[in-house]
């Protein structure tokens, strides 16, 4: 039966091209009569042309222009009306499924030809010139559900999301995610196992080439867990046959040292390095995703780290990925308290040993910029998430109590 449809379609698609060559045929054969039938008049009317003289056979030569410039026009109408049924589908009927695979590195010629096979579209050239016109130049590889009276636009929008590719998985990295959580990212992992991933993002050989890794010591990533916490942008990666987590691990490195170009400039207004801003930054992300906040956030941090009286940060996020770091190294029996404390600003002094999460930009902003306070102290509502500032920490066991946290 599957056999016997595409034998249809393919004969459907033969006769649209048989009735369009045949139209052409028929208006051409209509041209060549009519010219016959006016040379035959000539011939009929050569007395009469004698009588009129020069100006009755200019009349007849412009009766002559007149017929092919008509039919000529019928030609050009006819295919403008073709090609226009066939970019935005004006007249096609209810058409069929088709499921199309375009294979890696396909250029928009063979794309073309890849449709017209699968009866999507019916004149491959028209389609590649379309594309060349509005200039599309990022159509995806993979698998994509398609249907035959698809308008060419249709068909380019599918074709140029990954999310419409229907065989592959997704490899999401959220605001405030940590490797911890993409370690355990279970969600569509059929094609590539997420640790896999994490283990190439923290490879020297990967990121070691990206320009935001060449502004990173290697005394500060001497010290961190994960080398490249808090350098995976936010975004979401498609995965699919083709992939592995080499080049998954590049990509989302790659998204990360584009994102952080743009913020060189700011980066060198700061007093810091990029590894203590992205630091920052991710204490801020972890403590709220309020964009107003993260500014009078980053003023605490900023406020404490610069005061010798305040040698500890004291942020309860630091302490909770410090556990995580134990619980991980207590899976091979190696624990390393050194390493599990200098990340815990309830024991290390200044800063942890490095980001604990991926921090948004506008938390890598406020990082930058944080509002000019003389706050040392904040906590939370947990229900309301309201947040209250302190000078002193008088103050601030009176917003402990208004918070919630201290009875």
């Amino acid at each position: 039966m599957e056999f016997e449809n595409q034998k249809n379609n393919n004969t459907t698609s033969k006769n649209k091209k048989k009735d369009f060559n045949e139209f052409f045929e028929k208006h051409v054969i209509n041209i060549k009569k009519k010219i016959n039938d006016s040379c035959a008049d000539d011939d009929s009317e050569d007395e009469n042309c004698q009588f009129f003289g020069q100006n009755g056979k200019k009349s007849k030569k412009k009766h002559m222009v007149f017929l092919i410039l008509i039919s000529f026009l019928i030609l050009i109408s006819a295919f403008v009306l073709i090609s226009i049924n066939e970019m935005y589908s004006c007249f096609k009927s209810n058409g069929n499924d088709r499921m199309i695979d375009i294979p890696y590195g396909s250029s928009a010629k063979k794309i073309a030809y890849i449709l017209n096979e699968n009866q999507i579209i019916d004149y491959p050239w028209l389609f590649s010139t379309y594309i060349s016109i509005n200039g599309i130049k990022d159509l995806k590889y993979g698998t994509f559900n398609l249907n035959t009276s698809m308008s060419y636009d249709e068909i380019i929008n599918i074709l140029s999301e990954n999310s419409n590719n229907v065989n592959q998985d997704k490899f999401v990295i959220s605001e405030g995610s940590d490797m911890f959580k993409l370690c355990s990212f279970n969600e569509n992992q059929k094609l590539v196992n997420s640790e896999d991933i994490v283990r190439e993002l923290n490879s020297k050989d990967n990121y070691s080439k990206y320009s935001f890794a060449k502004k990173i010591s290697e005394f500060e990533l001497s010290k961190a867990y994960y080398p490249m916490e808090g350098f995976c942008a936010m975004s979401t990666f498609y995965i699919d046959s083709r992939s592995d987590a080499k080049s998954i691990a590049n990509n989302i490195l790659k998204k990360t040292d584009e994102i952080l170009s743009e913020l060189y400039d700011d980066i060198n207004n700061s007093e810091m390095s990029l590894w203590e801003i992205m630091t920052v930054a991710s204490i801020i992300e972890s403590e709220t995703s309020n964009e107003t906040e993260m500014k009078n956030i980053s003023s605490v941090l900023h406020n404490r780290y610069k005061n010798d009286s305040y040698k500890s940060l004291q942020c309860d996020p630091t302490k909770k990925y410090s556990l995580k770091i134990k619980q991980d190294m207590e899976k091979n029996h190696n624990v390393d308290n050194n390493k599990v404390d200098s990340y815990n600003t309830y024991k290390c002094f200044g800063l942890p040993a490095g980001p604990i999460c991926n921090p948004s930009v506008n938390a890598i902003k406020a990082a930058i910029y944080p509002n000019k306070t003389d706050y040392y102290y904040f906590c939370a509502n947990i229900n309301t998430k309201e947040i209250f500032y302190a000078r002193d920490y008088e103050q601030h066991k009176q917003n402990l109590i208004k918070s919630g946290v201290s009875n």
